[in-house]
């Protein structure tokens, strides 16, 4: 009787035992977050050489500006739509918001290794970093 008063108000199920852990999703968002550095670091070997072929300058001196300007376009677009984007999974689901992010990263990286021009590459970068902010 004790025990009837005891449990009163909860739901008489005799299996109490926790969910299993949820491997296979964590997985899949360890996979989505591995891709933000990929994007951002992935053009480092070859940014210089890059920068080189779009025949902007002659001195190789300010071919590590442009490279500068390439590589921190995608920083600093991600940093500026950082909080867009957290306020946006607010409102929609963070499932929508990332996969958006995703599609525009793979989209942004494609446009950047077909870039024939130095402003091509920028929009690219910049347009990969912009839509890479769902990450905060």
């Amino acid at each position: 009787m004790l025990s009837n008063i005891a449990l009163r108000g909860r739901p008489q199920s005799n299996s109490m035992s926790p969910a299993p852990f949820p491997y296979q999703q964590l997985f899949i968002l360890a996979l989505c977050r591995i891709c933000e550095p990929i994007a951002f670091m992935s053009i480092f070997p070859y940014i210089y050489f890059m920068i080189k072929s779009f025949h902007i300058t002659d001195n190789e001196d300010q071919i590590g500006l442009y490279a500068g300007l390439v590589t921190s376009a995608f920083a600093f677009a991600e940093f500026s739509t950082g909080v867009f984007w957290g306020r946006l999974s607010d409102r929609i689901g963070r499932k929508p918001v990332l996969m958006t992010g995703l599609i525009g990263t793979l989209i942004s990286m494609i446009v950047f290794g077909f870039a024939s021009s130095l402003p091509i590459a920028l929009l690219a970068r910049a347009l990969g970093g912009a839509l890479n902010g769902y990450r905060t």
